[in-house]
């Protein structure tokens, strides 16, 4: 019996992410979370803004979370599991200009 117990598929996806001024890196990534690698430690529970930036497509997606999980890694990096509760997707130099909304409040 598989014991995964997300809804969403994730994806590994290893690109930039700025959580709250601190750059870090992605490691997956699904409609309703985001695993990633930083070098600061964040309070379980905290609420979070974060911005994921998508090489294809010129791409950002500027999100709003919590921190679901943390663990320090042995490159001085933190292990850190987020939810994404509300994100915008921002389109540059493309047709496709403006942004697009998800979450709620």
């Amino acid at each position: 019996m598989n014991d995964d117990r997300r809804l969403k598929p994730r994806y590994a996806v290893a690109v930039p992410i700025d959580v709250e001024g601190v750059r870090g890196v992605t490691r997956n990534l699904s409609i309703n979370g985001v695993i990633f690698a930083i070098p600061v430690s964040l309070e379980v529970g905290r609420e979070i803004r974060f911005s994921i930036y998508m090489r294809a497509g010129n791409c950002r997606l500027d999100c709003r979370g919590r921190v679901i999980r943390q663990r320090p890694m042995v490159d001085n990096n933190y292990d850190t599991g987020a939810s994404i509760d509300r994100f915008e997707m921002h389109f540059e130099g493309s047709p496709l200009r403006g942004a697009f909304a998800l979450g709620s409040g």
